[in-house]
């Protein structure tokens, strides 16, 4: 599957405050999921990217606040709302151009990666669901803004194809790359464009500055 990123409208986004912010998962009472070889690279300062993180998991450390690692993996567990342990990142420029990668699998409902989080309560949040629509799994891009999030009905995208299936997804890893170019957020999913996400100035929750 692949949109048509020319017609795509301006969407409503929680906004970037020129950092990278930090990356993780949010699982609710029935979300499981898998996530492996997590990694953020930076293109703002050099056009060859450099790795900022990069997790990979094999020395069984767990560099966030929950889930577990088992057999080189993390699991996510449930109701977690996680995020990666130490200080923030510094402020980058005007010309904020980063990617984050995560193979993800999900063994029920919903597996997510968040990203530019400022704080538990205030991330981007790109989620693929196999609850919503039954024999589907559908990529859903939320913004949370100080705990509450929204969800953008139009942009949501049927990826099962993408990942081989819902059975397939609970067993084989799918790769999520994410490309953040100033206002502009790209989807891969095995390497294949899915989504473009466009962020506007407001969303329905207003205007923040994360």
């Amino acid at each position: 599957t692949k949109v048509d990123v020319t017609e795509l409208s301006q969407l409503g986004g929680i906004g970037f405050n020129g950092t990278i912010g930090k990356i993780g998962f949010r699982t609710s009472s029935k979300e499981i999921g898998w996530l492996d070889n997590i990694v953020l690279t930076d293109y703002a300062e050099d056009e060859n990217g450099v790795v900022v993180k990069n997790y990979h998991f094999d020395n069984g450390e767990n560099p966030f606040t929950a889930g577990s690692i088992q057999d080189g993996r993390l699991n996510t567990g449930l109701n977690a709302d996680c995020l990666e342990k130490g200080e923030e990142q510094p402020p980058l420029d005007d010309k904020t151009h980063y990617t984050v990668d995560v193979d993800m699998t999900c063994e029920t409902y919903a597996v997510s990666a968040i990203f530019n989080a400022v704080d538990q309560s205030n991330f981007y949040m790109w989620q693929l669901n196999t609850k919503d629509q039954e024999g589907k799994v559908i990529l859903k891009p939320h913004t949370w803004k100080n705990g509450a999030y929204a969800t953008y009905n139009s942009q949501n995208v049927d990826v099962t194809d993408a990942v081989g299936g819902v059975e397939n997804f609970k067993t084989t890893p799918a790769h999520m790359h994410l490309d953040i170019n100033g206002t502009r957020i790209e989807t891969y999913i095995n390497d294949t464009l899915v989504s473009t996400f466009m962020i506007g100035s407001t969303s329905d929750q207003s205007t923040t500055g994360i």
